[in-house]
């Protein structure tokens, strides 16, 4: 069997509030790019419940503070991850602080010779990691989305168990090159 990974996708959920900001979403970091002076921005949380995952403004992973902790003890290399935090005010829910999940670099991990793209548009449909670049690692993010998290089954096996998965479906990511 293939080593599996996981992509980070919101859940789709009728309790599960939705991060909403209101002002310019240009302010949001993409990752591949170094945040200097971070101003911490304020978001709202509407139509439903706190999760420990959001799909923020400008496409950035949001997590909560349990979340951001047990993935920081999977963290090797704190220059090419950053956890900067946002408000997130509810008037039903109260506030709290969460993190933006930012990567200062896209990591070169895809394994160009087993990802699936549209000739005629460049399009990646189906991405596969090289094996030999992701086999030590925990938390990747590629140059094919700019704010993708992906997770080793190692951190998803550990986020169930301690129940931190509200708000998350993990989207399976296969190593294309492993010969196991």
């Amino acid at each position: 069997m293939e080593p599996v990974f996981y992509e980070f996708y919101p859940k789709n959920s009728r309790r599960i509030g939705v991060l909403q900001f209101y002002g310019n979403e240009d302010l949001f970091p993409l990752s591949g790019n170094a945040v200097k002076d971070w101003d911490i921005p304020t978001i709202n949380l509407e139509d439903g419940e706190y999760a420990h995952y959001f799909f923020g403004p400008g496409g950035n992973p949001v997590v909560s503070e349990e979340l951001k902790e047990l993935l920081e003890q999977y963290v090797e290399d704190f220059s090419i991850i950053n956890f900067l935090p946002v408000n997130i005010v509810s008037n039903e829910y109260g506030d709290k602080i969460y993190y933006i999940v930012h990567f200062n670099r896209n990591m070169d991990v895809i394994d160009e010779a087993s990802t699936v793209y549209v000739s005629s548009t460049g399009s990646i449909i189906k991405v596969s990691l090289d094996y030999n670049k992701v086999k030590n690692q925990d938390i990747i993010n590629t140059s094919r989305l700019k704010n993708d998290l992906i997770i080793s089954s190692r951190i998803k096996k550990e986020m169930v168990k301690k129940k931190l998965n509200s708000g998350i479906e993990f989207l399976p990511i296969y190593c294309g090159n492993y010969e196991g």
